[in-house]
């Protein structure tokens, strides 16, 4: 059995080109799909950058001695997600495009009968579509289908459309508005296509909680508060935010999940964070953009995952 890397693959945001609606559709005859050698590649260049740096500053691969000479043995541990070939629509659950009114129940209704189903790929057509967090489920690719596709997220901020859920903010766990596209303990999940995800934040708008150029910083308190829960052991579930508090959501969490595809896509104005994989396995990020320019607006943040290389060598373990 092909040993399992334990860990995230930031084949991230390196390759080059874009795929529609990506992911592995698996069929009975169906192989797994192998490591993308784009990926590899372009992982290599960044390399070559790196160790000219890492010569500089006497780098040597860090704490847990990992380097760049690692890349092509992780990626062969780094299998896109597979998924079912079975096909939904999100205007047959309702979902109407261009009209102004939330979409958020007929989409996340798609994914959930989706996955109950065993899985597959919810197509979001062309359009503009108004939204509220939205929920990834268990073998289910999201798709954009179509470079005018748009998930527009509301301004609108309560719990009914950002409900309170179990989140890591900077690092630290606990409950908060849910991150826009969100996923816990989930396997097999992908967010794909040529579309865009707008979050609608930033300065001047109803998630402008900390702006350098707004002079404003209504999170300080919430994130001197949280700062003191974790260093002095507060429970998790008494570690309370959400309504009535101002810790902005980011745009992409997923938590404690295994094999995770976001490929494509565009992400424009997040409130906090764009991508952030958190206690993951087996994660890539391909070929997305991302265009905002609010605070904290980090593109792509791994946390608390551990990198387990078993090649040649037996290399010890890291963590990102």
């Amino acid at each position: 059995m092909k040993k399992k890397l334990w860990g995230i693959s930031l084949a991230a945001a390196l390759a080059i080109g874009l795929t529609a609606c990506g992911g592995s559709q698996e069929t009975a005859d169906t192989q797994p799909a192998a490591p993308s050698t784009t990926a590899a590649g372009t992982t290599m260049e960044t390399e070559n950058q790196t160790e000219a740096q890492d010569e500089e500053s006497g780098d040597e691969g860090g704490e847990g001695g990992m380097t760049w000479d690692m890349a092509e043995e992780i990626l062969t541990h780094i299998n896109d997600p597979e998924f079912p070939d079975f096909t939904v629509n999100v205007l047959d659950f309702g979902a109407v495009a261009d009209d102004d009114e939330l979409d958020t129940a007929a989409i996340q209704k798609a994914i959930d009968q989706v996955s109950e189903k065993g899985g597959g790929k919810v197509i979001i057509p062309e359009g503009t579509y108004d939204t509220g967090a939205i929920t990834l489920k268990d073998n289910v690719n999201l798709c954009l289908e179509d470079k005018k596709t748009k998930l527009q997220f509301t301004q609108d901020i309560n719990h009914d459309n950002y409900p309170l859920v179990y989140s890591h903010w900077e690092g630290q766990p606990m409950y908060n508005y849910s991150a826009f596209i969100y996923a816990k303990d989930a396997v097999n999940i992908a967010l794909t296509g040529q579309g865009t995800l707008d979050g609608q934040a930033g300065d001047g708008t109803p998630w402008c909680w900390m702006s350098r150029d707004y002079m404003t910083d209504y999170q300080d308190d919430d994130r001197t508060a949280l700062i003191n829960m974790n260093n002095n052991r507060v429970p998790v579930e008494e570690r309370i935010f959400g309504q009535g508090h101002f810790l902005r959501p980011n745009f992409i969490q997923v938590i404690g999940c295994e094999n995770v595809l976001v490929e494509g896509i565009t992400l424009v104005r997040s409130p906090m964070w764009e991508v952030n994989p958190v206690l993951c396995t087996n994660v890539t990020v391909r070929g997305i953009h991302i265009s905002t320019k609010a605070a904290n607006n980090d593109g792509i943040d791994p946390e608390s995952s551990n990198v387990k290389p078993r090649g040649p060598g037996n290399h010890p373990a890291g963590s990102i």
